[in-house]
């Protein structure tokens, strides 16, 4: 499985670490408009944005960046058809979890559109 992280601050960290290290999964990269500041990538590539992770082709994607900026990047993965993982809380407010569950069930109702 192609697997992308997005975020590298105190929780995508470990994140990176554990996907660097993992023979079960292929570890594309992650994103991080601030670079691998704390060194956790140790394999894949750092990207600057999101849609650079996307057009690498991954299949799944863990969401690490301040809660604030769940709904926008997820919906980014939801609408690529991304199989996502998103650090709780899920969002900041309910209306913008319930988008992003919104976002999610549309694709799984379609599964014709799902890549994977």
């Amino acid at each position: 499985m192609r697997i992308g992280l997005i975020g590298l601050g105190h929780m995508g960290r470990y994140h990176a670490r554990i996907l660097s290290e993992s023979e079960e999964v292929d570890f594309v990269g992650a994103v991080d408009p601030l670079g691998d500041r704390h060194r956790s990538v140790r394999s894949g590539r750092v990207f600057e944005k999101v849609e650079e992770l996307l057009d690498e082709g991954i299949e799944a994607a863990i969401v690490a960046v301040p809660t604030i900026h769940h709904r926008e990047v997820a919906l980014k993965l939801a609408a690529a058809r991304v199989h996502t993982l998103i650090e709780k809380p899920l969002a900041e407010s309910v209306e913008a979890a319930i988008e992003i569950r919104d976002a999610y069930a549309e694709g799984w109702r379609d599964r014709s559109r799902w890549a994977c």
